[in-house]
């Protein structure tokens, strides 16, 4: 067990053993130890850790030093206890800071040089337009700049992403009535998408130190994204209140999702969409890092649908 402790003693990342008899931690490395008020060691691991079922059961997660965490358990052979590796890391499916900050700074040079010759290109064709005689150039005309607005637009959105804070400062937080921030982002859905999604049960009007407007962002984006990839009417929605508060979006899939897809639909520009920059997801998921939640995304291959879930910051 000595020999145990030593080796993992410096990882990069939290590890605890835990007796298997008792559910008390039995040791927590440095990376535990250097972040905690006070060691945890003799604890209860429920009462330490509060450990979060993925939407369709398919993984355990905890939120630790405001980092979210899946959980990794191993026996540790031993003769006369019953003991466990209790590891904590980082979701595969999840972009780390440092790449999507690699990711936002090649979006920051894209921009600006897309931005320059694009205004030249705008402004020579304002002056073709001015002087053009011949009414027959005028739908090609009309053309090029239908092209333009798109990427300006495209643009618009890249860079909506790339000024996205990592962390948004607890003293901006406010009161926020979920179920008005719920309501609000329905609203904001077109009239016909609206029928499509079914709000389960009544809307709990509970409270959360949150932002409302980076919450209904974060709302808007899921169900933008469940309305454009769903195969039927029905888009279920659910507010929970517990484990910190959850909002839940569930859809079934006009098509599977290819794996490759399935594992990195965070991450940036990826799409299977034409006209599409796959981006967000990407943004959703930063909005949700700035309240110091995060979204879990699940698909039942089985039912052909897909889970989509912003979880609140455990309190």
């Amino acid at each position: 067990m000595d020999e145990l402790k030593t080796f993992i003693a410096d990882y990069p990342y939290p590890i605890f053993i835990i007796d298997g008899n008792t559910h008390r931690i039995h040791y927590a490395n440095n990376f535990v130890e250097s972040r905690s008020k006070a060691s945890p060691v003799g604890k209860r691991v429920e009462k330490y850790l509060q450990l979060i079922t993925s939407p369709l059961e398919k993984a355990t997660y905890t939120q630790f030093d405001q980092a979210w965490y899946t959980l990794s358990e191993k026996e540790i052979d031993t003769t006369n206890r019953q003991y466990y590796l209790l590891e904590l890391e980082k979701p595969t499916n999840l972009p780390d800071t440092a790449t999507l900050d690699s990711w936002k700074k090649m979006i920051a040079v894209m921009l600006h040089r897309l931005r320059s010759p694009l205004t030249g290109i705008n402004g020579y064709l304002d002056m073709l337009e001015d002087e053009n005689e011949n009414q027959n150039l005028n739908k090609r005309f009309k053309s090029i700049n239908k092209g333009l607005t798109h990427i300006y637009d495209l643009m618009d959105e890249l860079e909506v992403l790339y000024n996205i804070q990592p962390v948004q400062k607890k003293e901006e937080f406010t009161t926020t009535n979920i179920k008005e921030v719920v309501d609000e982002a329905l609203l904001l859905v077109d009239e016909e998408n609206r029928k499509r999604i079914s709000v389960q049960g009544s809307l709990p009007d509970f409270t959360l130190d949150s932002l409302p407007v980076v919450t209904r962002r974060i709302l808007s984006l899921l169900l933008t994204n469940a309305l454009e990839h769903s195969s039927d009417q029905n888009i279920e929605l659910t507010v929970s209140e517990d484990l910190g508060g959850r909002i839940t979006i569930k859809n079934t899939l006009k098509n599977g999702i290819d794996q490759d897809i399935r594992d990195h639909v965070f991450y940036p520009f990826v799409t299977t969409k034409a006209n599409n920059l796959g981006i967000g997801l990407t943004m959703a998921l930063l909005y949700a890092r700035q309240l110091g939640g995060t979204i879990f995304f699940e698909e039942s291959t089985e039912e052909k649908t897909v889970v989509a879930q912003l979880k609140f910051p455990v309190a």
